[in-house]
């Protein structure tokens, strides 16, 4: 049996890929190879693990283990987890803070006018359900796919934790600077988290509210059950609109259904004859009304409570750490086989290293595999096909040959090459060719200068590429450096791919990533890449 995915280990891995975005690849690659060697090794005689998932959980406790940063005791995903459980806590505790406060300020009884119920049932009861249907009817168009009703919530989540990652900021400017680190760290990871897996953020925030609403309804008992023990408390109904009373029985036998067959009819609701004597007519005053009717409310006003709020708001969280813990296993399957930076961390632990041979015109470029014995292998056969994209004049500057062998040291192999910025119907081919294509085992790799500034049109040039391609299918920016003197191949300079990489933060593409590519100018004499 799997072994199931927790929020900790999503959370570690987020700090450990934010940790690498702008190292360089050689160097990752490098020191993956060596984890993955030195857990191969620790495994004999048991075969080496081969399944992403397996793969990446291998890697994620090994960086556990090595990792050097505050807290020393326990991990990053550990910390967060323990910090969101505090804040339920807290938020249970405001919740009955609020909830005690609200029932005791409505309950309160001057002897002249009683309580009026209807008030109560609307303002306690009624609004939480008419709340709990827009947020139910949300979650239902979520997981059917129709995003239409469950954007606007989930824009109101972000912004409120966009509000409140800004305070927290603020706050943490007075912390001292080894606290304010680990604290930004880890707001950074919910951040990114949110962008990345958006699923996966729905319900643990669902829960969040649940729980702060279990706190509201719990103190909205206790101060009702309070307030009806120590004092005479009256209860009535009124209304302008002629209600009948028969109106108001069905109403009230209708709202008993959860708890009649569990109590005495007498303690389920009011008798009809309870609910006539118990309107209030205000010309006439309460003197007539008898105290048998108007105290015979409040059964029926604690069991609204208890069923409609408290039962209710509990049985919502259970399911929805049902529904959090089938999304979790999902989102994380589907980033495992989708997400770029997941292909290259499962290339980097399963190709070995590569040493690059110097030699004449024929065999320039030309890279041999290391096997674990240090001994030179033939060239790999790549793992992860990608459909070529480069623009005319780009293709015209580069060396196709180097570009491939590149490719091949990162574990990649090029499926098919196309090109832009030719003419309109020139683009329109090959926009019908990205849409029509099949990418369940490929992804797209674009071309770009590291120098040349991202503009807006590269931009949205990107965006377009996203909707051909679709929301899933990995898309890789290929950064090539500015050619040296020499004619040699230059990585490209650091501050240039982190503008690059801060610009396409701004897409909040989870399926989008950069790398850098060593390729020298092109020869003349140099075979070209040929479609496959």
């Amino acid at each position: 049996m799997k072994k199931p995915w927790t929020y900790a280990e999503i959370f570690d891995l987020e700090y450990f890929l934010a940790r690498d975005r702008d190292m360089d690849q050689t160097v990752l690659h490098e020191r993956d190879r060596q984890i993955y060697l030195a857990v191969s090794n620790d495994m004999q005689p048991a075969p080496a693990p081969t399944q992403p998932a397996e793969l990446i959980r291998l890697w994620l406790d090994h960086m556990g283990k090595t990792k050097t940063s505050d807290p020393p005791d326990r991990s990053v995903g550990r910390s967060i987890v323990e910090s969101l459980r505090t804040l339920s806590y807290l938020l249970l505790l405001v919740g009955l803070i609020f909830g005690l406060v609200a029932a005791l300020s409505f309950l309160s009884y001057g002897g002249t006018t009683p309580v009026n119920v209807l008030h109560f049932l609307f303002l306690f009861v009624f609004s939480q359900l008419a709340l709990l249907a827009i947020v139910m009817l949300a979650a239902l168009l979520r997981l059917t796919g129709l995003g239409a009703l469950p954007n606007p919530i989930i824009s109101l989540y972000a912004h409120v934790s966009d509000w409140f990652i800004a305070r927290t900021t603020a706050l943490g400017r007075r912390l001292p600077a080894q606290q304010r680190s680990v604290g930004t760290s880890h707001l950074g990871i919910l951040k990114r988290l949110r962008s990345v897996h958006g699923s996966l953020v729905y319900w643990p925030v669902f829960r969040l509210t649940q729980t702060t609403m279990v706190g509201f309804n719990f103190g909205l008992l206790a101060a009702t059950l309070y307030k009806i023990a120590i004092s005479d408390v009256a209860f009535g109904w009124q209304s302008t609109i002629q209600i009948s009373e028969a109106f108001i029985y069905k109403a009230v036998q209708f709202l008993s259904l959860p708890w009649a067959w569990l109590v005495p009819a007498d303690y389920a609701h009011p008798s009809l004859s309870e609910i006539a004597g118990s309107r209030i007519v205000l010309k006439e005053g309460i003197y007539h009304l008898a105290t048998t009717d108007l105290v015979s409310w409040w059964p029926f006003l604690l069991f609204c409570l208890l069923f409609y709020g408290f039962l209710l708001r509990l049985a919502l969280i259970v399911i929805a750490a049902i529904f959090e813990r089938r999304t979790l296993q999902q989102a994380a399957a589907q980033q495992l086989t989708t997400r770029p930076e997941m292909i290259h961390l499962i290339q980097r632990l399963q190709r070995p290293l590569v040493s690059s041979q110097a030699g004449d015109s024929e065999t320039r470029g030309s890279k041999l595999a290391i096997d674990d014995n240090g001994s030179e292998q033939m060239d790999l056969r790549p793992d992860f096909p990608l459909v070529l994209l480069l623009a005319s004049e780009t293709a015209q500057d580069i060396s196709l040959d180097d570009l491939n062998t590149e490719l091949k040291r990162l574990g990649f192999s090029i499926s098919e090459r196309l090109e832009l910025g030719g003419g309109h119907d020139e683009e329109t081919q090959t926009e019908q060719k990205l849409r029509s294509s099949s990418w369940d085992k490929s992804g797209l790799l674009l071309i770009m200068e590291s120098w040349m500034v991202p503009i807006q049109d590269n931009l949205d040039m990107i965006r377009q590429l996203r909707q051909a391609v679709g929301s899933r299918t990995p898309i890789f920016i290929g950064l090539i450096g500015r050619p040296a003197e020499d004619g040699h191949a230059t990585r490209p300079d650091p501050l240039e791919r982190r503008i690059w990489q801060q610009k396409l933060d701004t897409l909040a593409d989870p399926a989008l990533s950069i790398f850098e590519l060593s390729v020298a100018p092109s020869n003349q004499n140099e075979t070209q890449i040929h479609d496959t």
